[in-house]
């Protein structure tokens, strides 16, 4: 049998809603978080206040322990630098100098090879990049350019040509001699 207490609590939930059931629900909650929270409040508020303490030693005290402290911490970041320097980077080598020239003109190119050729240089693998007409450099001069093939080039006096690819056809895109044999 329904107890009064119960019929009024149903009745009250049928005209608040689900919504109402919930926020109240959520007050109470809020509720007990507020009575805990005072329960530890009151007994801090009541007790003593703690007084610092008294006295010119121990205030000495602990500013000589700050004062070392600090000349510790400031042996450790001494002489060093916020930012890593990156190491100086090291010259690149270059192979030994060229022979000083004799008298005798040599009559074979005995210098570095050329590596590639560009449009207005050459390129050695002494990692020297000279340029046409420019002045020589260690003994060696370039005379002229004819790309991709090779380069005219002045060694130790005396001009070569020196081949960076070799030819296999005397002309570019040139039809071969097939119907030449074909006619026999």
């Amino acid at each position: 049998m329904p107890t009064p207490s119960s019929n009024a609590l149903r009745s009250l939930t049928r005209k608040i809603g689900p919504l109402g059931v919930a926020g109240g629900v959520a007050a109470g909650l809020a509720l007990a978080a507020l009575v805990l929270a005072l329960w530890t409040l009151v007994p801090t508020l009541l007790s003593p206040a703690v007084r610092p303490p008294s006295g010119l030693e121990q205030r000495q005290d602990r500013l000589k322990q700050f004062a070392e402290a600090f000349e510790g911490q400031l042996k450790n970041i001494g002489g060093r630098s916020l930012f890593a320097l990156p190491p100086r980077p090291t010259p690149p080598r270059r192979a030994g100098p060229v022979a000083p020239p004799s008298d005798a003109k040599p009559s074979s190119y005995g210098g570095p090879a050329i590596i590639a050729i560009t449009g207005f240089g050459v390129l050695f693998e002494d990692g020297r990049l000279l340029r046409q007409g420019n002045a020589a450099n260690e003994g060696l001069r370039v005379v002229s350019i004819n790309p991709p093939w090779g380069a005219r080039l002045e060694w130790r006096g005396a001009e070569f040509d020196v081949p960076l690819f070799e030819r296999t056809t005397p002309e570019f895109l040139v039809k071969p001699e097939a119907s030449a044999s074909k006619d026999k």
